[in-house]
């Protein structure tokens, strides 16, 4: 019994000495430091650039009961945003797509892609205007049951919007 203590014991200072090796940072520096934005200057505006790649195995493609088929599909996810770093007024700007390409049944590739702009204008200190505007074109899969076409072919939605808001502080 003693024996198992000491072991406990040992194994408890040991994470103990492990843990005080580690980088101490308080809670705000931590999240500052894990979101720090990544991108290149442009004057104003700090531009970020992203891109994702996904291979994905689907068992049924065109999602039926009878006569599945297979396929790999490949998406490839390209993104830009561009922010203001002003200290009065702001301007973003985003751009995105979504590519998914088959590979044996290449008439289900297709596109889905976003394009939005919002700004804000500071009129005084607590006082400021502002709007947006986006454009998104979507699409439905075979199967999904929010699908239009009853899963014939991959479904296109497109939507658009316009916001314009002010703010006022107390």
């Amino acid at each position: 019994m003693n024996l198992v203590k000491t072991g406990l014991l040992a194994i408890a200072l040991t994470t103990v000495a492990t843990a005080a090796m580690a980088e101490v940072l308080p809670v705000s520096a931590r999240a500052a430091k894990e979101n720090a934005a990544l991108g290149v200057r442009a004057g104003g505006f700090l531009i970020t650039p992203k891109a994702d790649l996904e291979e994905t195995y689907n068992d049924n493609v065109y999602a039926t009961t009878n006569n599945t088929r297979d396929d790999f599909i490949t998406t490839v996810r390209p993104e830009v945003t561009a922010r203001s770093s002003w200290s009065r007024h702001a301007l973003n700007a985003l751009a995105r797509a979504e590519m998914n390409s088959y590979e044996d049944n290449d008439t289900e590739n297709h596109t889905s892609s976003t394009f939005a702009v919002d700004g804000r204008y500071d009129i005084m200190n607590e006082t400021s205007v502002g709007g947006g505007l986006s454009w998104v074109k979507n699409h439905e899969e075979r199967g999904n049951p929010n699908n239009l076409a009853g899963g014939v072919e991959p479904t296109e939605v497109d939507s658009k919007s316009a916001k314009i808001g002010a703010y006022r502080g107390l």
